[in-house]
């Protein structure tokens, strides 16, 4: 979100711990295995240096300036 001058505002929804501790349905993790499973994850802007579209490569300046339009 090129509004955005940092992703600190982002709430990071939490997926289920569950889909981490089984595989095919069968729980391989203890009760009390500590699990943070992030649904998505914010990448700082300054560590993007290409974004890559379906319609091609273009870096955060291209955006900004609407290539895609």
């Amino acid at each position: 979100n090129l509004a955005r001058p940092t992703g600190d505002d982002i709430t990071i929804e939490e997926r289920p711990a569950a889909e981490l501790l089984s595989i095919n349905g069968v729980f391989i993790g203890t009760e009390d295995t500590p699990v943070w499973n992030p649904a998505f994850d914010v990448t700082p802007g300054n560590l993007i240096t290409k974004i890559i579209t379906d319609r091609g490569n273009f870096t955060p300046v291209d955006l900004k300036h609407g290539i895609l339009q």
